[in-house]
């Protein structure tokens, strides 16, 4: 009976520490979604059916790109979890499993840039004009966030 509450207890901890991870992840860390994913940015842009076409193939590569990324993301967090449940502090384990999900981030950050970049050669010089400053808008939006001050 002993074993059996002790394998609760346990089991309820590593749920109580995945959970915070996961919470302080999405509140503190986990970037907004990318403007390139929002179909909302595009349709501001006024594109012809052909532009429309290609921004379409540029966004379905960056959507597969976007899902491995959060996939990642969500690893590198359990990851983090066990470390945390198995050193108890922070450690340099600790810190290199923080590391590995800030990796990931930059990667999706990466991949959100590169699917912006690509639409350039789609755009004309002023609807790229304005997909830049709808991005830069989008960024600059969280920068007010009540951590940052």
């Amino acid at each position: 009976m002993k074993r059996v509450l002790s394998f609760l207890i346990l089991l309820a901890l590593v749920a109580a520490v995945a959970s915070a991870s996961c919470w302080l992840t999405r509140r503190y860390i986990q970037p907004s979604p990318p403007p390139a994913a929002d179909g909302e940015v595009f349709a501001q842009l006024d594109l012809t059916p052909e532009q429309e076409r290609k921004i379409n193939v540029i966004r379905e590569q960056f959507n597969t790109s976007r899902q491995h990324c959060a996939l990642l993301m969500n690893q590198r967090n359990r990851e983090l979890a066990a470390v945390i449940l198995s050193d108890k502090a922070d450690s340099p384990r600790v810190q290199a499993a923080v590391e590995q999900i800030h990796e990931a981030m930059g990667d999706m950050q990466k991949a959100t840039l590169n699917s912006i970049f690509a639409a350039r050669d789609v755009l004309t010089t002023e609807q790229y004009g304005r997909l830049l400053r709808l991005v830069a808008e989008q960024l600059s939006a969280g920068a007010e966030h009540p951590c940052c001050r």
